[in-house]
């Protein structure tokens, strides 16, 4: 149920993650962090967000330290615009798992989202470091080079991104916009 809840996430299928966590959770009460954070997450795709926060808080009661309530509750701030509390869960998280990729890349698009560039562009570099094919994180890294001005890297780091299985609509645009800048100097 847990794997089922993860893949609907994936797939933006929040309300069927939804089911999944709750059928989780009811079946195994001993995954009550991962089925809560998965369950606040499903509600913060529904746009849900004080349920959400609900759900992750109890997580985190439970599991202060837990990488995956950590992570939850960044993206959960981050869906709900909420930069600062994003990076402070990323912090929490990073503080107790040291070099994770998935919370220094919501700490990048956090830092970003707030306009902190510099910054953002170390927590996407720590991201790729700890995993070279996470092809966010590098999709990441490019967009935040690309907001410092940096054309040319951004159009490398996005082919990268897309070599590596990203297919969003923003990376193909950020590579629309650095081959005009590049071809326009």
């Amino acid at each position: 149920l847990l794997g089922a809840g993860d893949a609907a996430l994936t797939a933006g299928d929040y309300a069927g993650a939804e089911a999944a966590f709750r059928a989780a959770s009811d079946a195994d009460t001993t995954l009550n962090v991962a089925s809560r954070a998965g369950l606040a997450q499903a509600l913060a795709g529904q746009r849900r967000f004080d349920e959400a926060r609900s759900a992750i808080g109890a997580a985190l009661a439970e599991a202060p330290d837990a990488r995956v309530a950590r992570a939850a509750a960044a993206w959960i701030a981050l869906q709900a615009g909420d930069w600062r509390e994003a990076q402070a869960h990323c912090r929490a998280g990073l503080a107790a798992a040291p070099g994770d990729a998935t919370l220094s890349r919501l700490l990048g698009q956090a830092l970003r989202a707030g306009g902190a560039l510099s910054e953002a562009i170390e927590a996407f570099q720590a991201a790729v470091a700890a995993d070279a094919h996470d092809a966010s994180a590098v999709a990441g890294l490019a967009a935040a080079s690309l907001d410092a001005g940096d054309a040319e890297r951004a159009r490398g780091l996005l082919e990268r991104a897309i070599a590596a299985g990203d297919t969003s609509a923003e990376t193909f645009a950020n590579l629309k916009e650095c081959v005009y800048e590049i071809d326009h100097r």
